[in-house]
């Protein structure tokens, strides 16, 4: 109704409280795959309502593949401590 009367930015306000509403119940009602799905594209984009997210995680995965692959290409030892124990 709000999209139809000219009111997109709050009809976007009311979808966007929506889903992360719908993602509560989903934890309430033991759906965890559901849950955990919706919480990943919540946390990612924001559900579409929220693009900077999207730029924001762009940003981040492009960093830390940077950062290994200077680490790979520099001989970096990536043999320490906690990392170490996730490899293996």
């Amino acid at each position: 109704m709000l999209r139809t009367q000219g009111l997109n930015e709050d009809a976007d306000r009311f979808a966007y409280r929506a889903q992360v509403l719908q993602r509560k119940l989903l934890r309430r009602q033991n759906k965890f795959l559901r849950y955990l799905g919706s919480l990943f594209l919540g946390i990612i984009s924001g559900y579409g309502y929220k693009p900077l997210r999207s730029l924001y995680t762009y940003a981040f995965i492009i960093g830390v593949f940077a950062i290994l692959f200077w680490c790979v290409t520099n001989d970096v030892s990536l043999t320490f401590g906690w990392f170490t124990q996730i490899i293996t």
